[in-house]
């Protein structure tokens, strides 16, 4: 698995090194352990060992939940068994679960969020880790999290992390500020492209219509605006948009793009709601449900 970082200043490598390169102590902070999380938490473990670095996964070992503080709806896991047949397949990783339910109501969700800072701030002032890693960040049941983690006095010593991009599931991104909408790209300067830059871009553009004129990419000689969509679920949709639908997104676009621009919208991959598509009432608007945008 290959890492990224997006931390402005100096790369993650180098904020995390040591004047006498001793190891340092990571804790990878788990509250859901789907595979998805996990996956990922065992490599960045593996990969830290490897640099010879100490790391201990934690988890919560049942958690309900609320994504954001308006859900009707409150999601339940049970994470033993999992972690126990990942215990199993990686003996060599410790990992530790921690006790923070409350129940699953909403009085419960609550409690738990005290449970949960109280349960955080003890880890970390007896562990004394170099770092805390977070998946994410950016949900309702994290806010105990944040909260044991600034009690223990490890705001400055926290890692967010999540999924980086093209291609998502090979690559993490890092950050010290968090992810989406709060991460330190918000405020990054991307430099200007050197000519050898500009020169393979204006290439991949050439080739990229070429290849799909007509199908999933813009008509030859259109001025053209490509828009893939976020899953409204998405925290950064959630969290970071002043649109609370893909809908009201279009909508949007459709009195503000200029007219002689034609604009192609891809559903996320992971987007379920394919029924119903995304209407517009702009002649030059293309929608695709799916499909994939490589050539």
């Amino acid at each position: 698995m290959t890492h990224q970082s997006n931390i402005e200043g100096p790369p993650l490598s180098a904020s995390l090194h040591t004047s006498n390169n001793s190891p340092l102590y990571f804790i990878i902070h788990l509250e859901i352990c789907n595979r998805h999380r996990l996956e990922r938490a065992v490599a960045i473990a593996y990969t830290l060992r490897k640099g010879g670095h100490d790391v201990l996964i934690t988890y919560e070992e049942h958690i309900a939940v609320r994504f954001t503080p308006d859900d009707t709806e409150t999601l339940y896991w049970d994470m033993r068994k999992r972690i126990n047949s990942w215990k199993k397949s990686h003996p060599t990783i410790e990992f530790r679960g921690i006790d923070t339910w409350a129940g699953d109501d909403l009085e419960g969700l609550a409690q738990a969020q005290e449970k949960r800072a109280a349960a955080i701030a003890e880890l970390l002032v007896h562990e004394n880790p170099s770092f805390i890693m977070t998946w994410g960040g950016n949900f309702e049941y994290q806010l105990g999290t944040h909260d044991g983690v600034a009690r223990a006095g490890y705001s400055d010593r926290t890692i967010f992390c999540e999924v980086a991009w093209f291609p998502q599931q090979e690559f993490m991104y890092f950050d010290r500020m968090g992810v989406n909408s709060r991460s330190s790209l918000k405020n990054y300067a991307a430099p200007p492209l050197s000519p050898g830059q500009r020169k393979l871009l204006d290439a991949f553009r050439t080739k990229f219509r070429l290849g799909r004129a007509g199908n999933t990419g813009p008509r030859i000689g259109e001025k053209s605006v490509f828009v893939p969509l976020q899953i409204e679920s998405d925290t950064s949709f959630r969290f970071g948009s002043p649109f609370s639908t893909n809908a009201e997104f279009m909508a949007f676009l459709q009195d503000w793009l200029p007219r002689e621009y034609s604009a192609t919208f891809k559903l996320h991959p992971k987007e379920r709601v394919r029924a119903a598509p995304i209407q517009t009432s702009r002649t030059n608007f293309r929608v695709f449900k799916a499909g994939s945008l490589v050539f």
